[in-house]
């Protein structure tokens, strides 16, 4: 949810299930869509936030004024 030009609130879960086997940091991973079609390979940018939690909530500055 976007909070102003530069900053946006996210809240995430990670089901326990889905990285069964995983190994690593958790990592959140924002894309830019603005103006684009809604395909990974469209994206503008993308912006990869380490987490510390399974499940959290945070706001984060992007930087990109304008962009959703």
């Amino acid at each position: 949810m976007a909070v102003d030009p530069n900053t946006v609130f996210v809240d995430w879960e990670i089901i326990p299930r889905d990285i069964a086997g995983e190994e690593g940091d958790l990592t959140l991973r924002l894309y830019d869509i603005t103006g684009a079609e809604v395909t990974v390979s469209d994206v503008n940018a993308v912006i990869d936030v380490r987490i510390n939690k399974r499940v959290g909530r945070d706001f984060f500055d992007i930087g990109m004024p304008g962009a959703i």
